[in-house]
């Protein structure tokens, strides 16, 4: 089961036969990847939630075509407008905030439950590569301007309600929720239900996750990632990450339709992740260790150039696959030559990292092979 087909079968109970759990967290911040400007009123507009059972299914591929998983986002959306669960769950305050210029892309919105609770979730990386600049200047960056927004919005929002509310996101947007969870205000600390962060990736600062902010909603944390993962693992991360089966693998893992959920809807944990996620997060983690910060800031803005600029999206990419890499070989051939020898020093320098740790890891079989063909020959 899936998170569709968990809406398809069980969403025939309501909130009340059957609680609020991780499982409808992690469909609420898919759905937040939805146009849903056309039907929900901003955060600045006094008006009414408009509910999840009035979206007309005409308009659903309006919502969905411009999403990065436009056909399975259209099944989720067409089964929750259908199911008992989630029909009258409303939809409210959305903001959205897209500035090229200083690599911001920014969405959040509020699922309101029956019974008043408030859900508000983070949008994560769009199909921009202005949201992906946004990720790669993670690597560098304390604080990006996304994360700014996803607390002040935290902050107004809650001041419109005096109900307890969960946060959270994938993606980009679980590191949202997280950063929002970790610095709001002490008076909203006892109305924080749970925070999640599915999948998201996790700060430059070492020292968050260590902070007295952390330990104050350490309990109400909910970090998941899938357990051949490649995008949650990256920075520095919550030590208390649950490992969730998933089909498919390393970053395609990174898609929320491919974890794997029980009969009962719940998701299947595991103990520990695979070989080649660990080996990657390693690699990751050595090559910006040798980066300085000048370095990191030119590698990740070269990297949004050479595949089409911030005005490209991932659709155009995609329509286009063949033509990539000339055109990024012609935005090669512009630079001066002390980039293009960082550039290819750059990824020499990740090359050689994948080598030594193929190597190291070679070594640390090696003990455990001959241990066996002893007892072999025993």
């Amino acid at each position: 089961m899936n998170i569709t087909t968990y809406v398809e079968k069980i969403g025939n109970l309501s909130f009340e036969e059957k609680s609020f759990c991780d499982t409808d967290a992690l469909i609420f911040t898919e759905i937040s990847y939805l146009f849903l400007h056309m039907f929900v009123p901003s955060i600045h507009e006094e008006k009414e939630s408009f509910l999840i059972k009035d979206i007309p299914l005409s308009a659903v591929k309006g919502l969905t075509v411009n999403t990065l998983l436009p056909n399975k986002n259209t099944r989720l959306i067409k089964a929750m407008i259908k199911s008992k669960r989630y029909q009258d769950v409303g939809l409210a305050d959305e903001w959205e905030i897209f500035d090229k210029e200083n690599d911001n892309q920014f969405y959040a919105v509020t699922f309101i439950l029956p019974d008043k609770t408030r859900f508000i979730a983070y949008r994560g990386t769009d199909i921009t590569l202005t949201g992906w600049q946004e990720d790669f200047d993670m690597a560098y960056m304390d604080k990006v301007p996304a994360q700014k927004e996803a607390l002040e919005y935290l902050k107004e929002e809650c001041s419109k309600f005096s109900d307890p509310f969960y946060i959270g996101g994938h993606s980009k947007g679980g590191n949202m929720a997280a950063f929002a969870a970790i610095y709001m205000p002490e008076s909203l600390n006892n109305r924080l239900i749970k925070a999640y962060s599915f999948d998201g990736p996790g700060f430059k600062n070492s020292d968050i996750f260590s902070s007295s902010r952390y330990r104050t909603v350490q309990d109400r944390f909910f970090k998941a990632i899938p357990h051949d993962d490649l995008i949650g693992v990256l920075l520095h991360n919550s030590p208390d990450a649950k490992i969730i089966d998933a089909s498919s693998f390393s970053i395609l893992q990174h898609d929320p339709f491919v974890w794997k959920l029980d009969e009962d809807g719940n998701f299947i944990f595991l103990e520990k992740r695979t070989d080649s996620s660990l080996k990657s997060e390693e690699l990751i983690t050595r090559w910006l260790a040798s980066l300085s910060h000048e370095e990191t800031v030119i590698l990740s803005k070269c990297l949004i150039e050479l595949l089409g600029g911030k005005n490209a999206t991932v659709h155009m990419i995609e329509k286009k696959i063949l033509l990539v890499l000339p055109q990024a070989l012609i935005v090669f051939s512009k630079y001066d030559k002390k980039t293009q020898d960082f550039l290819v020093d750059a990824f020499k320098k990740l090359l050689g990292f994948f080598k030594d740790i193929s190597k190291e890891n070679k070594k640390k079989r090696l003990p455990v092979k001959k241990k066996k063909l002893e007892a072999v020959s025993d």
